[in-house]
């Protein structure tokens, strides 16, 4: 194996539509769908692995979802979404059979990835899209790719941890500040 660091997954199923990217000079600036959940990867990084897996049905903020993006995990470890429709599109990607990444699948088995593999036909986008109200769980799958900041109450990612989460509308924790007086001061005579 190599030392490629996989995020660990939580222990439940998943699903997983294995692809590769082909040759990065046939991407043009608008055509750069792909963000990265690490703001220090950039788009040469991601398309530099050239095998990666969509991640359907993984939770992820409702502007992404909108933009029918979906969770990617490359066979490096980088970590991000991309939208769905330029990921399967055949000018960027072609599908990748198990057989031809037995390393990469060891790696993600290694890292408690239970992957069940689709073919793009066989991923529900209207499922995938589908925005997340408050079920009362706490979702692991989306904190575990997420590198942003994530719901302490449901677990759903969101792009901004200062305003409220837009699966359950918790208000987030705001943690209070010391406050520090300078100069000099003396108490009344009802302290004396």
């Amino acid at each position: 194996m190599s030392n490629t660091t996989i995020p660990v997954a939580p222990k439940m199923p998943i699903f997983g539509v294995l692809r590769r990217w082909k040759d990065p000079n046939l991407w043009s600036e608008g055509d750069m769908h792909v963000t990265v959940f690490d703001a220090h990867t950039s788009m040469e990084n991601i398309l530099e692995s050239e095998i990666f897996i969509l991640l359907p049905y993984v939770d992820l903020p409702n502007e992404i979802l909108k933009k029918r993006g979906m969770a990617c995990l490359t066979s490096d470890g980088k970590r991000g979404w991309v939208t769905w429709d330029v990921a399967i599109d055949a000018l960027f990607s072609s599908p990748v059979e198990p057989k031809e990444c037995p390393d990469f699948l060891s790696l993600l088995e290694d890292n408690n990835w239970e992957i069940t593999i689709l073919r793009c036909d066989e991923v529900d986008m209207k499922r995938h899209c589908r925005l997340r109200s408050d079920d009362g769980a706490y979702d692991m799958t989306g904190p575990s790719l997420w590198e942003g900041g994530s719901c302490e109450w449901c677990g759903h990612p969101v792009l901004d941890i200062t305003i409220k989460c837009e699966a359950c509308n918790a208000v987030p924790k705001i943690e209070a500040g010391v406050v520090e007086i300078s100069g000099s001061f003396s108490f009344g005579e009802e302290f004396q």
